[in-house]
């Protein structure tokens, strides 16, 4: 085995304290490339939620079923997203007008719940106070007959 050779140069001694200069006072901050890393905080994320890497680079549902229309109907998926707007803007014509929307596959009913008028109720023996609630509207949707004897073979 051949004998350890040691450099002839001996090595440089680290500064342990930066130089101290008198233009930079102890009582100024320090700049962004001076500052250690953060460290990245934790997401707020229920239990058992994590981040589904696998969908990642893959187009959304979106596109793919305007892909499907497209080639199912032989026409450019821009003439797909053009007829969903425009089905879009009718949709909502018709039920702020109607409170009802109508598809071949589908019922669409504009339901109101009505508004509640703060005051004193009885409830399990207790009076209780209760805040007033304004108007709220939901949206109820209905499959046709034809769709749910598809699905529910």
């Amino acid at each position: 085995m051949p004998p350890k050779v040691k450099s002839a140069l001996a090595p440089e001694p680290m500064p342990t304290q930066p130089d101290y200069s008198p233009e930079m006072p102890e009582t100024q901050s320090v700049t962004e490339s001076e500052k250690p890393p953060k460290k990245k905080k934790k997401s707020a994320r229920a239990k058992g939620k994590t981040k589904n890497k696998s969908r990642e680079g893959r187009p959304s549902r979106v596109t793919l079923v305007k892909k499907a229309i497209a080639q199912r109907m032989l026409v450019h998926p821009e003439k797909v997203q053009q007829f969903i707007e425009a089905l879009d803007t009718v949709a909502v014509e018709f039920l702020q007008t109607k409170k009802i929307f109508r598809l071949n596959f589908w019922t669409v009913r504009a339901h109101t719940i009505p508004a509640r008028e703060a005051g004193p109720k009885r409830v399990f023996g207790k009076d209780i106070t209760l805040k007033a609630l304004p108007e709220r509207r939901t949206l109820r949707f209905t499959p046709s007959n034809s769709l749910k004897k598809q699905l529910c073979k």
